[in-house]
């Protein structure tokens, strides 16, 4: 006799469940009017047969498995029909065939070699790749097991299987004399670190480091290893931080900072999923001593660190948030230790980058992050051992980002590096060994292959040093130090000054070793200062860091910029408020009222964010005034902007661009749709 039974957890709104099991077969199960329920806490026992249910009430049946409005929850929610109009149209088919090299798009002098199409019913489809000391590579099927490939003839890759107590594998890392994997399906986000102790690459030694709370396409993802021997982990949005690890730099001042209700997914996608969203975290080798270093990005595949200790990743977009004024195309991001991204479910979104938060480096277009890796290391040019390349699935293109130094932080310029049709492009590593690039593309069932892109131009392949630093990046890493050490008064009277530097990315570092010190021993020195962005950031500091009892300071600091015409200076001002009102509530009636009037009295402005600012905090206010002035903004508001995207670029997905093209034919009314839903 068997019995199923499931403790869940709602945490508001409407809800249903739904699980399945793994034991390496699959039956169907469906729950039906024999099912009981309760949602009082039951008594020991509850959970095996023989227990007196006889209290509990009977389910109700709403559906059978499959029917909408829900579909099949464990294919993504389509349901039967739309499923096989997509199987029909070939959006969701799996890629079956692979590209031969000569027919791939490159850089001119760079060649590539079809090193090995992978038997998709034997091994699976790859999606994650790693280079041994030795030069071999290991590639992690999405469905299965790690496969090592021998490259000794670099011909006649040996490709044999490793047994594994795990399956899945999103990140895959070779170091501490160990291989490192992260796994993200069936259900399971767990860290495993292996070892070949007998040296014939069976890896006997196979030990689950971590568990994380979350699995799949937003799930974790990569491992990556950091200058200081520390592993970088990537997570997605649907992935929790561990309990117990660290909140680095003042990372754990984060907060919604909604004034009005935001409006989310239709669709239910994130829906109810908060700060801090995505996340890069370290752990020690053996998965310990967790500690935060970059948050709410919304799902950071992978990410590569340079030579001189800045990290860089590839981060997602919400592809149907298209058209809208809070859509944030994918992204290449520099991720600081203490970093705010910005990334907030639904119309919490900003794609514009505020005070207390941090912009991206390039933006990318719509597509799929995959893979990431820093040129580092290859025998190629000059300009692509400096460049940061990023995979992107959907479009079947891999990126060459190439930077320059530029202030406290990074010029940054895409380039197709390699695409082709089919290219599904999964993960990227330079080999040491030969200084080429080997690429997997695979992934949802695809056909896999491997590909070795490698130079055989005229310009000299010779090793480069990397930058100098300028001063800004030297100091901005100075200040992030602080987040090392204890507090102090040295530190503090060190960063306090810089939040007023001319850099954005010195003022933001600076701001956070602020945020690093006790509050007390510097919320007295919140005012007005003659450097507006001195007050701005001290201000908004003291509404993430203090109490309602630091309302009136923060207000009084920010009024040094009232009349400021520099429209950068008037949306950090709003947004101080926006923070501080969003977390410390209503000011006195009579400034609300002071206020209030001012932002509606300048709709509309002129600029659609800035007006989307004004809109949403004479709102929040009460100004009876304000509605009409919204009304009167959405009306004067022009379309647009227009969805951009390269159309040599969505052409190589013709089924997954069908949104993209369709938001590209029209120009969407962006800045009315904002300014509706603070209406609604």
């Amino acid at each position: 006799h068997n019995i199923i039974s499931v403790l869940a957890r709602n945490d508001g709104g409407g809800a249903a469940l739904s699980f399945r099991i793994s034991d390496g077969k699959t039956v169907l199960i469906e729950s039906t009017e024999a099912a009981k329920i309760t949602d009082q806490k039951p008594a020991a026992g509850w959970e095996v047969a023989g227990y007196d249910d006889s209290k509990w009430e009977i389910a109700t049946v709403l559906k059978k498995m499959g029917a909408a409005p829900w579909g099949d929850v464990f294919g993504g929610g389509k349901s039967a029909a739309k499923k096989a109009v997509a199987k029909k149209d070939g959006k969701r088919t799996p890629v079956t065939t692979v590209s031969e090299p000569d027919t791939l798009i490159l850089q001119p002098g760079f060649k590539a070699d079809l090193v090995y199409t992978v038997p998709r019913d034997l091994q699976g489809s790859w999606i994650s790749l790693a280079v041994s000391p030795e030069g071999d590579l290991v590639a992690g099927d999405q469905g299965g097991v790690l496969w090592h490939v021998s490259l000794k003839d670099p011909a006649k890759p040996v490709v044999t299987k490793i047994d594994t107590k795990f399956i899945g594998c999103h990140g895959l890392l070779f170091a501490h004399g160990a291989l490192y994997g992260c796994t993200s399906e069936k259900g399971k986000g767990d860290i495993w670190r292996i070892r070949d102790t007998k040296g014939d690459g069976s890896y006997a030694e196979q030990t689950m480091l971590r568990s994380l709370k979350g699995a799949g396409e937003h799930g974790p993802h990569q491992l990556v290893l950091d200058r200081d021997g520390s592993i970088l982990v990537f997570g997605g949005n649907h992935t929790k931080l561990p309990d117990d690890e660290v909140a680095g730099a003042a990372a754990k001042h984060y907060d919604e900072d909604d004034l009005l209700k935001k409006f989310e997914d239709p669709n239910g996608h994130a829906v109810g999923i908060k700060a801090v969203g995505g996340w890069i975290a370290r752990m020690d080798k053996d998965g310990k001593d967790w500690i935060r270093v970059t948050t709410c990005f919304r799902n950071p595949y992978d990410g590569a660190v340079a030579p001189d200790g800045d990290i860089f990743s590839y981060d997602s977009d919400m592809e149907w948030d298209m058209g809208s004024p809070w859509y944030r195309p994918t992204r290449i991001n520099l991720c600081t230790p203490g970093g705010e991204l910005g990334w907030r479910s639904g119309s919490g979104n900003n794609p514009i980058a505020e005070l207390d938060m941090q912009p991206s480096l390039v933006d990318i277009g719509p597509g799929s992050p995959t893979g990431c890796t820093m040129g580092t290391g290859a025998k190629f040019p000059a300009a692509y051992q400096h460049a940061f390349f990023a995979c992107d699935w959907t479009y079947a293109t891999l990126y060459a980002i190439h930077l320059v130094p530029e202030g406290g932080a990074w010029k940054a310029r895409k380039e197709v590096f390699a695409a082709g049709k089919p290219f599904s492009v999964t993960d990227a590593v330079i080999r040491p060994q030969d200084g080429h690039m080997y690429v997997t593309i695979g992934g949802r069932g695809g056909q896999a292959a491997l590909y070795r892109i490698r130079y055989e131009g005229k310009e000299s392949t010779a090793t480069v040093a990397w930058f100098d630093a300028t001063p800004e990046q030297k100091l901005r890493r100075e200040l992030e130090a602080l987040r090392n050490v204890a507090p102090s008064a040295a530190s503090l009277e060190k960063a306090w000054p810089l939040m007023g530097h001319a850099d954005r990315w010195v003022r933001f570092a600076a701001r956070i070793a602020v945020e690093h010190q006790p509050v007390d021993s510097w919320r007295s020195r919140v005012k007005a200062d003659a450097n507006p962005d001195l007050a701005l950031n001290a201000a908004v500091a003291l509404a993430r860091c203090g109490t309602k009892d630091d309302l009136n300071a923060i207000l009084a600091a920010v009024e040094c910029t009232a009349k400021a015409k520099d429209l950068r200076l008037q949306q950090d001002r709003l947004r101080v408020l926006q923070v501080a009102f969003s977390r410390h509530g209503q000011p006195d009636a009579a400034t609300a009222v002071k206020l209030g009037k001012e932002f509606a009295s300048r709709l509309p402005s002129g600029d659609n964010s800035l007006d989307r600012q004004l809109a949403l905090v004479s709102i929040f206010l009460g100004e009876p005034t304000a509605p009409a002035r919204v009304l009167y903004a959405m009306k004067i508001a022009q379309a647009g902007p227009a969805v951009i995207a390269d159309p040599e670029i969505i052409a190589r997905s013709p089924g997954y661009s069908t949104a993209v093209r369709a938001s590209m034919a029209v120009t969407p009314a962006s800045t009315r749709i904002g300014l509706a839903v603070y209406l609604a």
